[in-house]
Parts: C-alpha cells; sequence; structure tokens
C-alpha cells in the first residue's frame, strides 16, 4: 500500500475538529498527522510539519484563513490548502483562490463528499464546492496553471517559469496554451495584465 497522504486540520472548534479526524481517517488513503486551533498555530504546524494538505476554516483567532494561506504560499511551503468552512461569502473565498489555496468546501456538504475533496485536494486537483459560484476563471485552473501565470505576471521568461517550477519548456508553454483560453486572452502581455487586475502578482 502507498504511504497515505498527510494532514493537517486547522479549525477552532474541538469538537468538530476531532469529527473530521475520525471521519478522514476512515479512509486508509488519507492520515491526520497534526491539528491546529487558531491561525498562528495552523503557520506553524504546516511549517513544521509540511503536510500534504492543510484543511484550514476560514474565521480562527488571530490570523484568518485567507491570511494563513497568503503566508503559506509567501514562505514556499509546499503544502496543498482545502478551505473548509460554514461560510462562502465570495470575497473570502476569492482571497483563499488568490491566495494559493487549492479548493474551498462548505462543512453543510455531505461527509463522504468533504473527505473526497481532501483527498482530490491532496492529488493536486481542484475543487471549489460553494453555494455562490466563484466567476473568475482561476477555480478552473490546475495548481501548475496558476503558478505558471503567477510567475509569468512577476516578470519570469518561458525558461525562467520552467526552472523555478522544475518543469520542461514545453509543459510551460501547454500550460499557457490552457491558460490563455480560460482567461480568454491570445499574448503574453494581456496574461500579464489579467494577472496585475486579479491581484495574483503586485504590478
Amino acid at each position: 500500500m502507498n504511504t497515505p497522504y498527510r494532514i493537517v486540520l486547522a479549525d477552532d472548534h474541538a469538537v468538530f475538529r476531532g469529527g473530521l479526524r475520525r471521519l478522514i481517517e476512515e479512509d486508509p488513503t488519507l492520515q491526520v498527522v497534526g491539528e491546529a486551533s487558531n491561525g498562528e498555530e495552523a503557520l506553524q504546524v504546516a511549517e513544521r510539519l509540511l503536510p500534504d494538505v492543510l484543511v484550514l476554516d476560514i474565521q480562527m483567532p488571530g490570523m484568518s484563513g485567507p491570511d494563513v494561506v497568503t503566508a503559506i504560499h509567501e514562505r514556499g511551503i509546499a503544502t496543498r490548502i482545502l478551505g473548509l468552512s460554514a461560510h462562502d461569502d465570495p470575497a473570502y473565498v476569492e482571497r483563499f483562490l488568490h491566495g494559493g489555496a487549492l479548493g474551498y468546501v462548505t462543512k453543510d456538504r455531505p461527509p463522504a463528499l468533504i473527505v473526497e475533496a481532501v483527498r482530490q485536494v491532496a492529488q493536486g486537483m481542484p475543487i471549489w464546492l460553494v453555494r455562490h459560484p466563484l466567476e473568475s476563471p482561476l477555480k478552473e485552473m490546475n495548481e501548475r496553471e496558476r503558478d505558471v501565470l503567477r510567475l509569468l505576471g512577476s516578470g519570469l521568461t518561458n525558461e525562467k517559469i520552467a526552472e523555478q517550477l522544475s518543469v520542461s519548456i514545453s509543459t510551460v508553454r501547454n500550460s499557457l496554451t490552457a491558460i490563455y483560453e480560460k482567461i480568454g486572452v491570445t499574448t503574453s502581455r494581456e496574461a500579464i495584465a489579467w494577472a496585475w487586475r486579479h491581484n495574483l502578482v503586485d504590478p
């Protein structure tokens, strides 16, 4: 059997966290390796344990969920993030998305679907299950495409992007072709402008 995906749960409600842990660990492909009850602790645990997935609530004492997402991305922590919250205000969800989270699911979803979302994010596949549909094409992109778009918006050439992501030039070009189609542009200049408008990078 392959090694289970390593999961950290961050939620300020201990009872909910315990129930979610039991639910997740019924799946042999998933293993909860840590928990956090506030934003600062979530960031510290993610940095120390480097889990495959951080399941993160929006509203916790101290740092908010979106702030944790941003900090993890800025520190280069290679952990995928799944937002899991009772709230799905579009502004919060968009902040998760722009910060680099790979998915977002509301707590009212069936337990089996929540576990499936954790597994899907662990495998690098985006999932956005919210009551208010996101209009951003970013939700249609996979993790690599969003990374490529951010790096392009930061001014990197295709060669530098390939080097940064440890992929081939052809992989970068294929990602850019998919990105252009999803955001409705035809040139790198237009894609960079789109990334700036959507706050993926600081112009």
